[in-house]
């Protein structure tokens, strides 16, 4: 099944095709569609967003619902908008801040996105380059990456974690999702991250077959996800619920021996 990661993804992606390049009817798109995504009771939203979106049910407008706070919430669906606009540097920019500001107020969250967002668009070329002028004068890719003492929910560590996994392997899909799985903490933001850059690159054709085919979540299949049809309203409470279930359960079976 998928996570909310996923599900933002999907949203972001749906609100700049509707935007056709406006930020201010992009902004409202995706703030209509988090509206009805709380009100089907998602598992594993976080607070920070949960807040957010409250504040818009209430008429608070999305310029000004966001929260401070430095998630993950923004960075983990900015990767799509950078393979959006991959060859328009100041759209992806204004669309990053525009989507991260719906629920993520705090300059960390934001910048957080916008390097995700970077190296998304950094990874649709056809092989990154780190001296390449479109980005050599770019600092953020002087920082060094290094792992994360630990992966949670705070933006830092874990854009550092994602960028380290994309950078170790920037063209193998399994490995890099693999990796960032393997570190622990927020596995299913950071691997999400992880997918969507490396993704950008290699496309769908570089996501291992099996894990397509291990997918059985409805009604976000594979099929739904390639024509980003419209959600079966009436029948997403219950996919939340089973969610939440399955979770909880994998949750309470990891308690138990054999550990």
């Amino acid at each position: 099944m998928v996570s909310d990661d996923t599900e933002h993804t999907i949203m972001v992606f749906q609100s700049l095709v509707e935007a056709e390049g406006d930020v201010d009817r992009f902004r409202r798109a995706f703030a209509r569609r988090l509206r009805f995504w709380l009100l089907l009771v998602p598992a594993g939203a976080g607070l920070a967003t949960v807040k957010s979106v409250l504040r818009l049910w209430v008429g608070i407008p999305p310029t000004r619902s966001g929260v401070q706070s430095a998630g993950n919430g923004a960075a983990m669906r900015s990767a799509v908008i950078g393979a959006f606009y991959r060859d328009d540097p100041a759209r992806r920019v204004a669309f990053v801040e525009a989507a991260s500001q719906v629920t993520h107020r705090d300059r960390r969250a934001i910048e957080g996105a916008q390097l995700v967002a970077l190296a998304a668009a950094s990874s649709c070329v056809a092989e990154f380059d780190r001296e390449s002028p479109r980005y050599r004068t770019d600092p953020a890719w002087e920082q060094p990456f290094q792992p994360a003492d630990r992966v949670s929910g705070y933006v830092i560590p874990s854009v550092q974690a994602a960028l380290l996994c994309w950078r170790s392997h920037p063209n193998d899909f399994r490995a890099a999702v693999t990796m960032a799985v393997e570190m622990g903490g927020d596995t299913d933001t950071v691997a999400a991250i992880v997918g969507g850059i490396v993704g950008s690159q290699v496309g769908e054709d570089g996501i291992p077959m099996d894990w397509l085919a291990g997918l059985v979540d409805w009604p976000r299949g594979v099929e739904w996800m390639r024509r980003l049809g419209p959600y079966t309203w009436p029948f997403l409470p219950i996919r939340n619920a089973v969610f939440l279930v399955t979770v909880l359960a994998h949750g309470l079976r990891r308690l138990l021996p054999p550990y």
